[in-house]
């Protein structure tokens, strides 16, 4: 992102002594060789002011004031089994939010309105390599016991355990302004709810209460075998605590060696 900032304003020279954008280095072989780590320490030194939005994006991550993440959801099936075009979904997904903001009812200050500028989304595309298909059926298989036969074979008859779908997306949305994180959160879940699907992560993560020697803590559900269930079939635990009922396994993780 800020790199999309500084890419009008930060320019290269070409092998023809052109300034060309960042961006159109990949279509300049001697400008796109000069580009390596050293881009992003340029920026934030630089002086200019056309950068200074770039600049103060680096900044908060340097100084760890990242933008607030609100959730992330499985795209509905009709989305999932088409090629979603990469940047027009994201920009539908943000007028939909501030559109579910605005139907949800806000105050008339400025600062309590989700804004498009606010919402950050990306959608991440999940898959095999071919699209909604089974990679499997365009796989050619080598049979010695066929005098050296090479051919496809049938998904059926490599397992009955195959999935339906081999291609999806996961929509992601954070918010840049922390400050209207929870009225971005709001946003997202009217969205989702408005499309009929839950808006659950799709990577669980449950906070845990303070028990006196810290602060809550995250922890991502795992399988556990006792103690405080969060869901079922799952334990949570803080690093470095054990579930009631839990077997330590006190075999070292790396075997000794064996000796004479």
């Amino acid at each position: 992102e800020a790199l999309c900032l500084a890419d009008p304003y930060f320019l290269l020279k070409n092998a023809s002594g052109e300034s060309i954008r960042l961006s159109e280095t990949i279509m300049h072989p001697s400008a796109f060789a000069k580009v390596s780590d050293w881009v992003v320490p340029a920026i934030e030194h630089s002086e200019a002011p056309e950068l200074a939005p770039a600049r103060e994006l680096l900044h908060r991550i340097r100084t760890r004031r990242l933008h607030k993440f609100v959730g992330e959801v499985l795209l509905p099936e009709h989305l999932a089994s088409g090629r979603v075009r990469r940047g027009e979904e994201e920009e539908k997904i943000m007028a939909a939010m501030v559109d579910r903001h605005k139907d949800n009812g806000f105050s008339g200050d400025n600062s309590a309105v989700l804004l498009r500028k606010d919402i950050l989304v990306c959608v991440v595309e999940v898959g095999y390599g071919k699209g909604n298909k089974n990679p499997v059926d365009s796989t050619l298989f080598f049979s010695k016991g066929k005098g050296g036969q090479v051919g496809v074979i049938e998904s059926s008859k490599v397992s009955q355990v195959v999935p339906q779908h081999f291609h999806e997306y996961v929509a992601r949305v954070w918010c840049r302004d922390r400050a209207k994180a929870e009225l971005a959160r709001a946003a997202f879940r009217s969205w989702c709810h408005s499309l009929g699907i839950a808006a659950e992560p799709v990577t669980p993560i449950a906070t845990l209460p303070a028990t006196g020697k810290g602060p809550p803590v995250q922890s991502t559900l795992m399988p556990g075998l006792g103690g405080q269930h969060g869901a079922e079939g799952h334990s949570l635990q803080r690093p470095g605590e054990v579930a009631d009922g839990a077997v330590l396994d006190e075999r070292p993780h790396t075997p000794p060696s064996k000796r004479d």
